[in-house]
């Protein structure tokens, strides 16, 4: 399922199915499959597909319980629109009491679920999933999202209406929905790339609905009312093992489980480099595939052909080929930042969207099928500090110590990292610090908004989340808020392409075992080495990892000076953001000291960018014929 949005009347009087009809095109673009809306009351739902479980027989509108149907389903006024994969399906119908439900279509599974446990459903399912659901007898909406974020889910009250979809453009449509920006928001991206807020959207009229968190609503209620069920990872418990053996088994099969419940119809594309993360999911997916023939998977990887000495494409195909599977190589050498930007449009600003990723990966990706995977996650699922033999030593575990550095060296033949200037940093209190606030921000931006103190004090929040955790930085990274944004901006809603994008290092059975092992298991990964070992072609499994060998160099396809200053003619609201006079001065700096087609010597500072980028989309709000407001 794909595409979702319901509506509840707040004076709970019948939902005009007219109600539904400005908000459905954004909707259908994304679900191209079918389509169907359901009105009951003060409720109106509306839903389109994009069919990705051909195992099922997928339909194209709301859910609902039917008595004639399955006679086990007392309440048949409860009615259902989700975006949603959900795993371990058999487990989950055992636990149901009835096991031949494993091959209802997701939304039926959690309609079942909900009749089952009512709002604790959600602590029972596992997978990928956004929904919303109507209770017709107890005059309620519910709507939910992940733990992880993987799916989208947002909601606003105005208008006598709420509104819960999964595509901000859809919602956005709504009359009582306005083009207001939320400041905070547009801050956070121009400083760290993306809304550190998880509850809000860069509109004002417009909320996220946090990972982990639910929505329940009805007619009589004032306003929504917003809570966790499984903020990961509050509630989220590592599971530990007897022995090394026990401990790769484990996770072996939690990585082939994920994969495959992720693999729901016959073709699927993969994201591959010539790294080990991507190599694993491939050679995972390519077994189940095709029985294990991979014919139906199919390999993409973006390479560097003539900027600099590339060894990604070579490694990947050699890695393709000895799985058995066709892939093909992009090149990115002649991309240029903001080329053919005028036909990707983000619902909201996106630290990455400069690039013409649409043109040279996702168009190609959609021709072969509706599936995408990554090898996502797992590095900050199995991050190393550097410095970490000297943590041990400071706890007194001398023979941990021995054992982390004498292990090393017999598996490799090398030393582990010392972590000596990490060491230094953490002793003399010089260690890194976030970046400087970019100069060009406007000043009425820092009088109105502390950046400084705000982005401390969210960081002392995350500190303090996580004190005292084994593998504390494994949870700060995976909790970063840059995950649900990624997300975000390759679901279907916001890429414009019909593919929705799988991450089985994100499965909460994956990360049970690897934020459950010790941090010596994590250098080199060698969990994942460990557990890959005799799946993976030789090449691959005692590849280290490998920086990027040369700076991409791209190049503009303006001058970056032009483009701003031709983009503040088209939409001055940028000038709320961005001093005009201080990246002029940052935009010449700039060129005085590399070639607009060029960058090898003097890359574009990331913020700088993010200024065009933000420039780009108020330009591109600015003239949004299509806005009912």
């Amino acid at each position: 399922m794909s595409g979702f949005v319901a509506l509840l009347r707040r004076d709970g009087a019948a939902a005009d199915p007219r109600s539904l009809d400005p908000l459905l095109p954004p909707l259908h673009e994304r679900g191209p499959d079918g389509s169907g809306r359901h009105c009951q009351g003060p409720i109106a739902l509306a839903h389109t597909l994009l069919r990705t479980r051909e195992t099922l027989e997928e339909t194209s509108g709301p859910h609902r319980f039917d008595s004639q149907r399955e006679p086990t389903a007392t309440d048949h006024d409860v009615w259902i629109v989700a975006d949603a994969r959900i795993d371990d399906r058999r487990r989950l119908a055992a636990d149901l009491g009835h096991p031949e439900w494993w091959r209802l279509e997701d939304g039926l599974l959690i309609l079942r679920a909900w009749q089952l446990w009512g709002e604790a459903c959600v602590e029972h399912l596992l997978g990928d999933f956004a929904f919303a659901l109507w209770d017709g007898r107890r005059r309620q909406l519910f709507a939910a999202r992940d733990p992880l974020g993987v799916k989208p889910c947002y909601w606003f009250v105005g208008g006598g209406a709420v509104g819960v979809g999964n595509t901000l453009s859809s919602l956005r449509r709504h009359p009582a929905v306005s083009n207001r920006l939320n400041t905070l928001a547009v801050a956070d991206f121009l400083v760290d790339g993306c809304n550190q807020d998880l509850a809000t959207t860069t509109f004002a009229e417009l909320h996220r609905l946090p990972p982990g968190h639910v929505l329940r609503m009805t007619p009589e209620d004032g306003a929504p009312q917003v809570s966790p069920y499984e903020t990961f990872p509050d509630r989220f418990e590592p599971t530990s093992f007897r022995d090394a053996g026990e401990r790769v088994d484990a996770y072996r099969a939690a990585l082939d489980a994920a994969v495959e419940d992720r693999l729901t119809a016959p073709r699927a594309s993969i994201y591959l480099s010539g790294g080990m993360d991507s190599t694993t999911v491939t050679a995972l997916a390519a077994r189940h595939l095709d029985e294990g023939r991979g014919a139906g998977l199919r390999a993409f990887t973006l390479v560097y052909e003539r900027l600099f000495d590339d060894p990604e494409g070579p490694v990947a195909q050699r890695a393709a080929e000895f799985l058995g599977i066709s892939g093909s190589l992009h090149p990115l050498d002649d991309a240029l930042y903001f080329e053919d930007r005028h036909r990707h449009r983000p619902p909201e600003p996106y630290d990455g969207s400069h690039l013409p990723l649409d043109r040279l990966l996702l168009d190609p990706v959609a021709r072969h099928g509706r599936i995408a995977m990554t090898g996502d996650g797992a590095d900050p699922a199995l991050y190393h500090p550097s410095d970490q033999l000297w943590r041990l030593l400071a706890k007194g575990r001398v023979d941990r110590a021995l054992v982390y550095v004498l292990g090393h060296w017999i598996r490799t033949g090398r030393r582990p990292p010392l972590g000596l200037r990490t060491l230094w940093g953490r002793l003399s209190g010089r260690l890194p610090t976030a970046p400087a606030l970019p100069s060009w921000l406007a000043p009425q931006l820092t009088r109105q908004v502390d950046l400084e103190g705000r982005r401390k004090a969210l960081e002392e929040s995350r500190l303090r989340r996580f004190a005292g955790r084994s593998r504390s930085a494994a949870w700060l990274g995976l909790s970063d808020p840059q995950w649900p944004a990624y997300f975000e901006a390759a679901d279907p809603g916001s890429s414009g392409r019909p593919i929705e994008t799988r991450y089985p290092f994100f499965d909460l059975r994956v990360l049970a075992v690897s934020l459950g092992a010790p941090t010596e298991w994590c250098l080199d990964k060698r969990l994942l080495r460990d557990a890959m070992a005799g799946i993976l072609p030789s090449e691959v499994l005692e590849r280290t990892k490998t920086p990027m060998a040369g700076n991409p160099g791209h190049g503009f396809s303006e001058s970056p000076l032009n483009l701003f200053e031709r983009l503040c003619l088209e939409s001055e609201g940028v000038l709320e953001y961005v001093d005009r006079d201080s990246f002029v001065e940052v935009c010449k700096d700039w060129c005085r000291r590399a070639s607009p087609r060029s960058l090898s010597i003097s890359p574009p500072d990331p913020s700088m960018l993010r200024a065009l980028e933000l420039a780009f989309w108020l330009a591109d709000l600015g003239s949004d014929k299509e806005r009912r407001i």
